[in-house]
């Protein structure tokens, strides 16, 4: 069995880097990501 690195697996269902679609998917990603910080940081402010 084969294992494939992120970097391969995004490269083959997602598209390669400098492609729009993988833009996409990383800009797409970093907004979740911010999302999720900000509903963090709420969390624990909200505990206070």
């Amino acid at each position: 069995m084969k294992i494939y690195s992120l970097n391969e697996v995004v490269d083959k269902f997602i598209d390669k880097k400098g492609i729009a679609n993988r833009a996409n998917y990383e800009n797409e990603l970093k907004i979740n990501l911010s999302g999720q910080t900000i509903e963090k940081s709420q969390k624990k402010q909200d505990k206070r």
